[in-house]
């Protein structure tokens, strides 16, 4: 993108990235103990395509975001889970944390 080039991201594949502050956050909930006896904890952000979190990306970090061209995963020949997002409405509830939304957590890394 910095050199004006086109990238290709899947429209079909889904998946959560994870706000590295939000991790933080739930681990050091988990740290003295985990609640209710609870051993397994997604942390995670919202669910997205690869395509919506480059276009976002693209805009947050000032590139030009129509670069970013759809592409599918059926038809790239390699071989992706569809849906690879987690829920973590659990981990939100019991340590009450909250997801930081992906176009603000994209501004914190970008300083502003």
């Amino acid at each position: 993108l910095s050199n004006g080039r086109t990238i290709e991201c899947f429209s079909d594949v889904t998946y959560s990235p994870t706000f590295f502050q939000d991790f933080v956050d739930a681990l050091e909930k988990t740290l003295p103990g985990a609640p209710s006896g609870e051993r397994i904890f997604h942390s995670c952000g919202e669910a997205t395509t690869r395509y919506d979190f480059a276009t976002t990306f693209s805009r947050t970090f000032g590139f030009d975001a129509s670069l970013v061209r759809k592409s599918s995963a059926r038809h790239s020949g390699k071989f992706l889970f569809p849906d690879l997002s987690m829920n973590n409405r659990k981990t939100m509830t019991l340590l009450k944390v909250k997801t930081t939304p992906l176009e603000e957590a994209l501004r914190k890394l970008r300083g502003n």
